[in-house]
């Protein structure tokens, strides 16, 4: 007697089988997509840094403390945050505990296949009297919706503030916008504070110069009496 065939509970029909492979391949198609965007992305980011690398100076006067009053046991001072145009982006007058000012800030290293390039961020102050975990911010004075305005100059583009806006978000772990290239575009990170000489403490009523070098070497140099 004839019996009906019945397949077995672990045997696929060929139609099952057919959506299977169809949503296989639509996964691969849209694994391969999602590559190919964020790749593209990548170097859309690789193509801003190179143009952020070429259009930043390679040395530049960054900050000045111009040195007010200065007692035994305080210090009050005038913080500039200056501008790759030579213009004041923001200033702030401190009173501190202590006699020697410390001014720090997180530098970026960039390199590129022709230039290498460094970029700063001061961030913050603080003195021999105050720990450097207390030291008082001042990105306030020139960060604007994460935008550092010391980078403000004639002949910036959209790409070039992009690249800024995402490089002090990575570098302040306020986002991943550039962690990718992190090791390779930006090869180094690092923070450094300036204060001054032990053979040649802070005068009253003398500015101090803070100069970047295209090394990320910082140097500090007195300028003209008074406040500027």
């Amino acid at each position: 007697m004839a019996q009906k065939y019945v397949p077995a509970q672990n045997e696929k029909s060929g139609g099952e089988k057919l959506g299977f492979f169809i949503i296989l391949i639509a996964g691969i198609a849209i694994l391969f997509f999602l590559f190919s965007q964020m790749k593209e992305i990548l170097q859309d980011k690789v193509e801003d840094l190179r143009k952020t690398i070429e259009w930043v100076k390679s040395e530049y006067e960054f900050a000045r403390v111009a040195v007010l009053k200065k007692g035994a046991s305080a210090v009050e001072f005038e913080l500039s945050i200056m501008g790759l145009d030579g213009e004041v982006k923001g200033k702030k007058v401190f009173t501190l505990p202590g006699t020697d000012i410390f001014l720090e800030s997180r530098i970026v290293y960039l390199s590129s296949e022709d230039v290498d390039k460094t970029v700063i961020f001061p961030y913050k102050v603080y003195t021999e009297k105050i720990a450097p975990k207390d030291g008082i911010s001042v990105t306030s004075l020139y960060v604007i919706n994460n935008f550092p305005q010391n980078y403000t100059a004639t002949g910036i583009t959209d790409q070039v503030k992009r690249t800024l806006t995402g490089l002090y978000e990575t570098v302040f772990e306020y986002g991943d916008y550039y962690s990718a290239v992190k090791g390779k575009y930006i090869t180094d990170i690092m923070d450094t504070a300036v204060h001054q000489s032990p053979f040649k403490p802070y005068e009253s009523g003398k500015t101090y110069r803070y100069i970047l070098h295209p090394n990320g070497g910082v140097e500090m140099m007195e300028g003209l009496n008074g406040s500027q």
